[in-house]
């Protein structure tokens, strides 16, 4: 594993495990992530990640690590998009009052039907706000900072109607 990989990776291990106690399998993740930050060699960090990954897989909400093209934002960011995102899961998923959300917040309307438990509306939710994220950070209006758990993100202009019956951005 490149070390650029082991660091975008760890980092949002490392975040994931701020989120919620983990236990022992904390304990275990850490401290492989300690071994395999003393390391010189590539083989030994992809023998770490394995590790670190049998570990985790007994959590459903392990970050898994990026496969395809770069990722579109910093290793920073994408740390604070991945710790907003399970701050969203773990907000909306305990917000009570399961029942009244899941019969009366709807899945997108090509979808259909209803979200089968807030742990499915939560990921729904989390998942459009880092979407929601990266294109601010295309559009430099997120640059990764955070305000405590919060991005500082500069909102979208308004659309304004003229008077021809088209619009502008104010």
């Amino acid at each position: 594993m490149k070390k650029e990989n082991w660091i975008a990776n760890t980092n949002r291990v490392l975040a994931w495990l701020e989120i919620e106690d983990r236990g022992e399998a904390a304990e275990l993740i850490q401290m492989s992530i300690t071994l395999g930050n003393k390391s010189k060699s590539e083989e030994m960090l992809t023998n770490y990640w394995t590790a670190i990954r049998n570990i985790g897989s007994e959590f459903e909400d392990f970050p898994k690590a990026r496969v395809g093209q770069n990722d579109v934002l910093d290793t920073q960011s994408r740390v604070h998009a991945d710790s907003v995102h399970q701050n969203l899961m773990n907000v909306f998923a305990t917000i009570g009052e399961d029942e009244l959300v899941l019969t009366t917040v709807l899945p997108h309307g090509r979808t259909g039907g209803v979200y089968d438990s807030m742990q499915s509306f939560a990921k729904v939710i989390a998942d459009k706000a880092v979407r929601d994220l990266v294109t601010a950070y295309k559009e430099k209006r997120w640059t990764g900072e955070m305000n405590g758990n919060v991005p500082v993100v500069e909102p979208r202009p308004l659309n304004t109607k003229t008077e021809d019956g088209g619009s502008e951005e104010v």
